[in-house]
C-alpha cells in the first residue's frame, strides 16, 4: 500500500510541536518572534518546521489575529525601472516591519483595477498601496469611507 504524503499545507504547529517535544504554545511564540522562549527551544522549532516543512497559514494567522501582515500593493505595469525601484523599496521596508507584499499588476485595465481593489480590502491585507491608479478619487474615497488603512 502507497504511503500518503502529507504537503506543507497539511503540517499544523501540532505536528511541529510534537516534533520539537514543545507545547504548541511555544512553537506559536517562535512563529510568531516573540520573547519569552529558551534559546534551545526556539533552535528545536525552528528545526522541527524545516524537518517537516511547515508553512504559516496566513488566512488562519489572521482569523487569530485580526491581522494578515499583509500589505496590497496596485500598480498599472512593471515595464518601467522606476516602478520596479518602487515595489523594491516598498517591500524592503514591509519586510523590516515583519508585512508581506501582495502585489497586483493591472496591466492598464480599469476592470482589473476595480476587482483588484475590492478583494485587497476585503480582508486579503491590513493595508493598501496605489500607484497611479486609474480612479484614484473613487477609490480614495471609498477607501476613506471604510477608514480602510491606505497611502
Amino acid at each position: 500500500m502507497a504511503r500518503k504524503t502529507t504537503s506543507p499545507q497539511d503540517i499544523t504547529i501540532f505536528d511541529v510541536a510534537r516534533e520539537a517535544g514543545v507545547s504548541y504554545a511555544t512553537v506559536s511564540r517562535v512563529i510568531n518572534n516573540k520573547d519569552h522562549v529558551r534559546p534551545e527551544k526556539r533552535e528545536a522549532v525552528i528545526h522541527a518546521m524545516a524537518r517537516l516543512g511547515y508553512v504559516a497559514n496566513q488566512q488562519a494567522r489572521s482569523l487569530a489575529g485580526g491581522r494578515s501582515h499583509v500589505i496590497g500593493l496596485l500598480v498599472k505595469d512593471m515595464g518601467h525601472a522606476y516602478t520596479g525601484e518602487i515595489v523594491r523599496g516598498i517591500d524592503e521596508a514591509l519586510s523590516t516591519q515583519q508585512y508581506d507584499l501582495l502585489l497586483y499588476t493591472t496591466h492598464h485595465r480599469t476592470t482589473k483595477e476595480t476587482t483588484y481593489v475590492s478583494m485587497i480590502t476585503r480582508g486579503m491585507a491590513d493595508g493598501l498601496l496605489l500607484i497611479v491608479p486609474h480612479h484614484a478619487e473613487v477609490y480614495l474615497e471609498s477607501l476613506r469611507h471604510r477608514q480602510f488603512p491606505m497611502y
